[in-house]
């Protein structure tokens, strides 16, 4: 493998985390906001804070 090619692979593999642990994130804010919505479907106020927590990333 060049220098070149190895580069190119460690950007790949460096972005393929970076869109991981995005996934992740997007998938907790879903859950959170599928939560709110079923509580609001059932009349319920959602909890205060539901979409601000942040996980430490």
């Amino acid at each position: 493998m060049t220098g070149s090619e190895a580069k190119l692979y460690k950007e790949w593999i460096d972005n393929d985390r970076k869109m991981r642990t995005l996934i992740a994130q997007m998938r907790k804010v879903a859950s959170k906001a599928g939560k709110i919505r079923l509580a609001e479907a059932r009349g319920c106020p959602p909890e205060r804070g539901s979409l601000k927590e942040r996980s430490s990333t």
